[in-house]
C-alpha cells in the first residue's frame, strides 16, 4: 500500500510543471520505486510504472535570441579560427625540413618547430570552440 501512495505522489508531481533538476529527480524517484516495486513482486505498481514512464520526459527550454546569436558568433569564429590557421601552417610547412636536422641535435618529437605550432593552433581553434 506505500507503493501505492508513492506511486499516486510521483504521478502528480509529473503531471504537474517542473524545473530540470526536478525532473532529474523524478526519474530517480521512478527508478528507486520500480527497484522496491520489483524487490516486492508487486506486479499493479510495476504495470502502473510502465504506463507513468512514457510520460516523465525532460523539459527543454527553447533558447533565445541572444543564446542563438551567440551560438552562430562562436561557429564563425571557430570556422575563421581554424582556416586562417590551416593557411599558417601550410606557410610554416618548409619548416618540416629542419626535422632530421634538429633531432639528432637532441630535440624531441613534440618540440620540433611544425609540431609546436600545430599545437598552438590546436590549442587556438579549441579555445574559440568553448569560449570565444
Amino acid at each position: 500500500m506505500a507503493a501505492m501512495t508513492e506511486l499516486s505522489a510521483l504521478q502528480s508531481a509529473i503531471e504537474a510543471p517542473h524545473t530540470e533538476g526536478e525532473g532529474e529527480d523524478l526519474f530517480v524517484k521512478l527508478a528507486r520505486l520500480r527497484n522496491a516495486a520489483e524487490a516486492a513482486g508487486e506486479g499493479e505498481v510495476l504495470a502502473a510504472l510502465d504506463e507513468l514512464r512514457p510520460k516523465l520526459r525532460r523539459q527543454l527550454s527553447r533558447p533565445s535570441l541572444a543564446a542563438k546569436v551567440h551560438m552562430v558568433w562562436r561557429l564563425l569564429l571557430t570556422l575563421i579560427v581554424t582556416i586562417w590557421g590551416c593557411m599558417a601552417l601550410l606557410l610554416f610547412t618548409p619548416l618540416r625540413l629542419t626535422h632530421p636536422l634538429l633531432r639528432p641535435l637532441g630535440v624531441p618529437n613534440g618540440l620540433l618547430p611544425l609540431d609546436v605550432l600545430e599545437l598552438a593552433w590546436a590549442h587556438r581553434v579549441r579555445a574559440v570552440e568553448r569560449n570565444p
